[in-house]
């Protein structure tokens, strides 16, 4: 089967996976945006009981935290919902096996299991879409990709660990292969959740595009290696759902109401399911089990980041081969419908609890206090349970056997050493209370031989080619600009800026104001010397009361006749300033500067532009008084008023336009006060 499994594999790694080329792409941002995706649910759980700074179900040691594995949980879907993905958390049957892993050891599988399920629960009790399927050929997954179509899923693409020694792992690697090319068939993308990585506002993963298309199918062999491989995972599992009953033989109902009764409806279930009568180790497991479910309840999230217990290692593999898978598999068993919190469950907790029991002479009452110790006494005296010894685990504990194994517990020693002194005017006085064995100014002994002894002749010599310095730090931080050496430096320099402004400008046609109109470039008017050499062509011209007198243009190269050469000359006589640089107060006139044609031309037709501008405003407030006449209530007079205010440009850019619209407004709410009957209230005053 083996030798069949790895066929499998690196046929479907040669024909098909090694050609997909993943591409690192933001998944939210550039890609997916606002479309539904798809999170593989049984994915997300491997992801988290993967990672190495979970102490969850790990080999020869007891530690079971469930806590930060929600927290694992909870801060990815976190991290995908506050950047403003859209998606939905699917959970396939088939693979559940994947998730809880390929080990034999019945802790490390029962642990997991556990895990996953009180995991997967409390992920549908989150304010998420979730939905279960079988497998991918389930009916109702068809019908989701049909009337949902996502765009991709987060998945994993392989288990960890040595696939070329371990026949597990090849075969969890091949179902994971398999139900990505399954994604593929359905027109699904495939992104990897174990290499997410969440950046600023990205959330960036490799992304296995279907771009490559097989030329034939897989052979036979491939789809056998398949079925082979899930039969191995699912031969690994100690526990599966779907032999778990609803009611015992007595016809009591096995799950518990709440987690808060979780834990107490394992353990009668768990005395309930024994065949004979419970050795004293297993009394007194069971016991402290109880007590320490019970004591979780009265500690606080913090105080349980305790040390690693220091259990024997006999000891330890009676408790995580004999005791808690079992409890474990119960606990399953008795799992409530409904999981919105965690399991109140701990395992270095329990493991330390055990470790304070076994010690000689020490009371229960002391050690749980006295409240825990006779709420466990009522529970066992309702079981009809024979009293506790935990005289039995320190005899285990304390065995030659177990002595043989333990290795020496390490004791940390501190060696005394001397001191540089040390002085600061800030730290002298606040040190002063330290007390501490200090070296001479004068002896070095700690400090080594140095390895050269440098002579007059140099031992670094400066190269030929001369680097130029330059400021460690940028422009903007205080450092110095740095220059171009050459022509086509300064050209590439100016390319640079021209592009910026044509950048900066377009940003700024976007802008717009507070009313919502778009904000037009202003000019800003030179001053101080920079004004002097200002050309006439930028002089506006006077206004021109009406179109019809000002005359056309006649003649060959700008030449005007009649209103325009008034203007000119208007221009051209205007009285230079006094006190010119250079100039006494009374000396020679300056000399005039002549109009040249084109800004005799541009003036005219700014002075055109105006005046027809001027015309079209007065005929536009005609016409809009017109129609305010046509309407009979003030209060809708105004809020048409009011729109033109802020909305129109003709009365932004001509102000005398803008103060006849502005009176008119004003006129109005004076009518609009006059009508109010309860105009003379003080509150109706303060509101005009």
């Amino acid at each position: 089967m083996s030798t069949l499994i790895a066929d499998a594999l690196r046929e479907q790694a040669v024909s098909w996976f090694t050609h997909l080329r993943p591409r690192w792409v933001d998944i939210i941002g550039s890609y997916a945006g606002k479309e539904l995706f798809l999170v593989d649910g049984d994915a997300l759980v491997q992801v988290v009981l993967d990672d190495e700074l979970l102490r969850l179900g790990r080999a020869n040691s007891c530690d079971w935290q469930i806590a930060h594995a929600y927290w694992s949980v909870e801060a990815t879907l976190h991290e995908l919902r506050k950047r403003g993905a859209e998606f939905h958390i699917a959970f396939f049957k088939s693979n559940r096996p994947l998730a809880i892993g390929t080990s034999i050891n019945s802790w490390i599988a029962s642990a997991r299991s556990l895990a996953h399920r009180t995991l997967s629960a409390y992920i549908h009790s989150l304010d998420f879409e979730v939905y279960d399927f079988e497998n991918t050929r389930d009916e109702e997954w068809k019908e989701y990709v049909f009337f949902n179509k996502p765009l991709f899923i987060l998945t994993n693409d392989h288990s960890l660990g040595d696939s070329t020694k371990d026949e597990k792992i090849q075969a969890a690697n091949l179902l994971h292969r398999a139900f990505m090319k399954d994604m593929h068939d359905e027109g699904i993308l495939v992104g990897s959740l174990r290499d997410i990585d969440f950046r600023d506002s990205q959330a960036n993963t490799f992304l296995y595009d279907r771009k490559h298309k097989l030329e034939k199918p897989f052979p036979s062999f491939v789809e056998k290696g398949i079925h082979h491989a899930h039969e191995m995972i699912l031969d690994l599992m100690e526990v599966d759902p779907d032999d778990f009953e609803d009611e015992d033989e007595e016809g009591n109902p096995v799950r518990a109401d709440d987690v808060p009764a979780w834990p107490e409806r394992g353990i009668r279930h768990y005395f309930s399911q024994l065949s004979g009568t419970p050795s004293p180790p297993q009394l007194a497991l069971a016991y402290t089990f109880l007590a320490h479910v019970r004591l979780l309840d009265t500690i606080d999230l913090d105080l349980r980041a305790q040390p690693p217990s220091t259990l024997p290692p006999s000891l330890v593999k009676i408790v995580t081969e004999g005791f808690l898978p079992t409890i474990f598999q119960t606990l399953e068993e008795t799992m409530p419908t409904d999981v919105d919190e965690p399991l109140q469950v701990d395992g270095r907790i329990y493991a330390r609890l055990v470790e304070s029991l076994i010690k000689p002479g020490v009371e229960r009452s002391a050690v749980l206090g006295s409240g825990i110790a006779a709420a466990i006494d009522s529970i066992w005296k309702e079981l009809e349970l024979p009293p506790v010894d935990f005289g039995a685990l320190a005899q285990l504990a304390s065995g030659s056997s177990s002595a043989a194994d333990a290795s020496p517990e390490r004791v940390a020693e501190f060696h005394e050493f001397a001191l540089y002194e040390f002085s600061c005017e800030v730290l002298d006085e606040n040190l002063s209370s330290v007390e501490a064995p200090v070296k001479a100014p004068n002896t070095f002994l700690s400090v080594p031989e140095p390895l050269h002894e440098f002579s007059d002749s140099t031992v670094f010599a400066r190269t030929k080619r001369q680097l130029a310095f330059r400021s460690p730090l940028p422009k903007h931080l205080g450092g110095e600009q740095a220059k171009p050496k050459d022509r086509y430096g300064m050209m590439k320099l100016l390319r640079k800026n021209q592009r910026d402004m044509v950048h900066i400008e377009r940003q700024a046609n976007s802008l717009t104001g507070a009313k919502g109109s778009k904000l037009e470039p202003e000019v800003i008017a030179p001053v101080g010397d920079k004004a002097v050499n200002v050309s006439v062509a930028n002089v506006v011209a006077p206004k021109v009361e009406s179109p019809a007198e000002t005359p056309e243009v006649k003649g060959a190269k700008g030449k005007k006749h009649g209103a325009q050469n008034s203007v000119a000359s208007s221009v051209a006589s205007s009285p230079a300033p006094a006190g010119g640089k250079g100039k006494k107060a009374g000396g020679k006139k300056e000399k005039e500067p002549v109009l040249k044609s084109a800004d005799k031309l541009r003036m005219q037709i700014e002075s055109q532009k105006k005046a027809k501008a001027l015309e079209d405003g007065e005929s536009w407030w005609k016409n809009r008084l017109d129609d305010l006449k046509n309407i009979p209530e003030l209060k809708e007079r105004i809020e048409m008023i009011d729109l033109q205010l802020r909305n129109n440009k003709r009365v932004e850019s001509d102000s005398k336009l803008a103060a006849n619209v502005w009176l008119y407004r004003i006129n109005c709410e004076c009518w609009h006060w006059i009508e109010n009957p309860s105009r003379l209230e003080p509150d109706v005053k303060d509101k005009y």
